[in-house]
């Protein structure tokens, strides 16, 4: 989108229920939920990747190297931390 609000598109560009965008320290990537997975994608959209299941509310590290989420995987919302392997 330009500053003006112009060029409004989705990202990524599918048909999804896609919430909580994190972006990452550097600006090139971006973390976010779908339907209770986190996945990360390039600020353009492209190439998401699905990371890991039942998360949500991604949250960056400082060094951009991990992603802080909720998951309520045992019937208690808790915090994880996942080490992120990007190419």
């Amino acid at each position: 989108m330009y500053a003006d609000g112009n060029n409004l598109r989705r990202l990524p560009n599918r048909d999804a229920g896609d919430g909580s965008p994190s972006w990452s320290p550097d600006g090139t990537l971006i973390a976010f939920q779908s339907n209770q997975h986190i996945y990360v994608t390039y600020a353009n959209g492209r190439n998401a990747r699905w990371h890991t299941n039942s998360g949500g509310s991604p949250s960056w590290s400082p060094d951009g190297t991990q992603i802080a989420f909720q998951s309520n995987r045992d019937g208690n919302w808790e915090i994880y931390v996942l080490d992120l392997q990007w190419e």
